[in-house]
């Protein structure tokens, strides 16, 4: 969730679901036997009209990888999905090199594999320092409109893509 002034402007949620077997890529299928692959799904994703075009939802989408990640370590999960709500959004997220990729057999639902979200996240900690996150918070902080600033949204993933943005 990210807040400004007391005021949520973006969130999302995520669920634990399943795919079945036979529905999944080769890739999630790999390594498992023929059961149902366990995913975490983003089940909910929504900007502030407002603060829309400034990165949140692809930032919220960069730390749901990471909190992926930190599930992997207590609990099976192959993936982390997104349902694209028309084609428009599928674009936009495919367009935002996350790593997603169109589910066969439901084109709106996009997957990105927990084998490639850590090897992505392994090369941002051992490339970036610790001091850098904070630095750029500030300075995302001291730009965003109206110099408005926001809390509970400095996670690493958000960072990553202001990152990207600030270069």
């Amino acid at each position: 969730m990210a807040l400004d002034a007391h005021q949520v402007i973006a969130y999302y949620t995520l669920v634990v679901g399943n795919l079945e077997w036979q529905n999944c890529p080769d890739d999630l299928r790999k390594g498992l036997g023929k059961y149902p692959v366990p995913v975490l799904v983003i089940a909910r994703l929504a900007v502030d009209l407002r603060f829309q075009g400034k990165g949140l939802g692809i930032g919220m989408i960069k730390d749901a990888f990471l909190r992926a990640i930190q599930v992997s370590h207590i609990a099976g999960v192959a993936a982390v999905v997104l349902d694209a709500k028309d084609d428009d959004a599928k674009a936009y997220y495919l367009r935002k090199n996350l790593g997603l990729s169109a589910m066969p057999g439901d084109q709106m639902r996009l997957y990105a594999s927990l084998r490639f979200i850590c090897q992505v996240w392994q090369e941002v900690d051992v490339c970036m320092g610790k001091d850098l996150w904070s630095r750029l918070l500030s300075c995302f902080c001291s730009s965003f409109s109206v110099k408005r600033k926001i809390k509970n949204c400095a996670s690493r993933a958000t960072l990553t893509y202001l990152a990207s943005d600030l270069k």
